[in-house]
């Protein structure tokens, strides 16, 4: 959901009140087990209030039975400090946040995903609420003909079949389209998946950015997670 809806919705309180109670119908409707919120991005500190009210009162509207959770990012993603919620907002209000620890860069995202999971714990939230995200995709961009540039979001399952062994080991594939950036492919192999899993058996778990991306086999990125549960 962009910011820029959720800000107008937000900011009048009879709209709000409208929001939510559409929210709730739509619940009951599903008989869903609850909802996932993926709020890109708060840019101010009123953001941050407004989306910390609005969670209290869906909370409050929807009951302690429903699940409520939140995709959040790292403070680098916003133009304040705050981060996308409140550690109290987190804590009293959703059953988990999902960590979009997406980075593929420098140190295949290990740097990242603690610098994330770092500024949540010092926040104040509850490390059971804090569920690290896991890409098994790539992402870059390149120049068209006409020097417009695209993005180019390949899954794992298109990587995979081009990775050779020591791609694996480097977790980086050759990206030959004009103008790309970055001038390799950065993805998660199935060992940086495993360390990041088992980084993760700290707080509250993992969850991935798509499942459907994966191959079966030995290259397979859920096997990864697997396995380094039961080591």
């Amino acid at each position: 959901v962009s910011m820029n809806i959720m800000r107008n919705y937000l900011a009048d309180s009879s709209l709000q009140k409208h929001l939510i109670r559409q929210l709730v119908a739509l619940q009951q409707m599903l008989k869903g087990a609850g909802m996932d919120f993926d709020i890109e991005y708060p840019a101010s500190d009123n953001d941050t209030r407004l989306l910390g009210a609005f969670f209290k009162q869906l909370r409050a509207a929807m009951g302690g039975n429903i699940l409520i959770t939140a995709d959040v990012g790292p403070e680098s993603y916003m133009e304040n400090s705050l981060g996308h919620l409140e550690g109290a907002v987190i804590n009293a209000y959703l059953n988990w946040i999902n960590l979009m620890t997406y980075g593929k860069g420098a140190n295949n995202g290990m740097e990242l995903m603690r610098k994330t999971v770092q500024e949540y714990v010092n926040k104040g939230v509850d490390s059971n609420k804090i569920v690290i995200g896991l890409p098994f995709y790539a992402k870059a961009t390149w120049l068209d003909g006409n020097g417009k540039r695209v993005p180019f979001i390949p899954p794992y399952s298109y990587l995979v079949g081009k990775i050779a062994d020591d791609d694996f080991v480097t977790d980086t594939l050759s990206f030959d389209k004009p103008g790309a950036q970055p001038a390799y492919l950065l993805f998660n192999s199935p060992r940086t998946i495993a360390l990041k899993a088992k980084y993760a058996e700290s707080f509250g778990g993992v969850m991935v950015w798509s499942w459907r991306y994966d191959v079966v086999g030995r290259h397979s990125l859920s096997d990864a997670i697997l396995k380094s549960m039961n080591e």
